[in-house]
């Protein structure tokens, strides 16, 4: 995947943002397939885009995918709405402000 300069910089500006929270998920039983900074920018992104709910967000990165890929790589495809909900039920609300 070919990032534009423009990707590039946003990229560099997200991770910049977002470095500092810890991703709270298990990785000892290696099951860990979607990024932190991926889940992040899909769920930002689908609700800037109007989505309210984790199936809505599911679908807006199932439809924007090629788009999604221009930012961030998404290697494993979209996380499930039932991924989505675990992540966000265990990050430190106060950290993520």
């Amino acid at each position: 995947m070919a990032l534009t300069p423009a990707s590039e910089s946003y990229d560099n500006l997200f991770i910049i943002f977002f470095s500092s929270l810890k991703d709270p998920r298990r990785i000892t039983k290696g099951n860990l397939l979607h990024n932190l900074l991926d889940i992040l920018f899909l769920t930002i992104s689908a609700v800037v885009s109007g989505s309210d709910n984790w199936e809505s967000i599911n679908l807006f990165g199932k439809s924007q995918i090629d788009w999604l890929r221009q930012y961030r790589k998404f290697e494993n495809g979209i996380p499930s709405a039932d991924t989505l909900a675990r992540v966000f039920a265990v990050l430190d609300p106060l950290k993520f402000e």
